[in-house]
């Protein structure tokens, strides 16, 4: 599915050809939230975790008119909290768009986008995670208008480390 919603974007699904670019926005997501010590990310990574046999993250991106990526966003499909909530959710990982690029609907673009695959998979949520100190994140998802969940905390329990403590 492609979406031409602009006259300077196109926002379609990421494919393999993108990945060297992707993974260079992703770097660039990582430095501004100040994160590049628990950066992980790889390229072979990013193809297995995107393309490979097992991958259950999924991604878009925004393109300029010649094709290039200019933004993306990674999500994956979940069931959470199936006791409160009547449907499966997109959890959005990761949403970015090129400095050069933003303020030209992009992001928005890449949500509406991504709002369509949630409808057309059933999905009635999107949730996104944004660092407590990425301004400019925030500023974003207030002004669309997402809802900022305050009754919960999200605890993240590292396996090889319980296990040496539980044994």
């Amino acid at each position: 599915m492609e979406k031409n919603l602009r006259e300077n974007h196109t926002t379609r699904p990421a494919k393999k050809e993108d990945l060297n670019a992707l993974l260079a926005m992703l770097t660039d997501l990582v430095r501004h939230e100040g994160l590049e010590d628990r950066f992980q990310m790889t390229n072979e990574r990013l193809e297995t975790e995107l393309f490979g046999e097992h991958a259950d993250w999924h991604g878009l991106v925004a393109t300029d008119l010649q094709d290039a990526p200019v933004g993306f966003c990674l999500y994956s499909r979940i069931n959470i909290n199936r006791s409160f909530n009547n449907s499966p959710l997109l959890q959005m990982d990761h949403l970015y768009v090129k400095p050069e690029w933003r303020k030209s609907g992009i992001g928005q673009s890449l949500l509406l986008h991504l709002a369509q695959v949630a409808k057309e998979q059933g999905v009635g949520r999107i949730n996104a995670w944004c660092m407590k100190g990425n301004e400019q994140g925030q500023n974003f998802y207030r002004k669309i208008k997402a809802e900022k969940r305050d009754f919960v905390d999200i605890y993240s329990l590292q396996i090889n480390n319980f296990l040496e403590i539980s044994l």
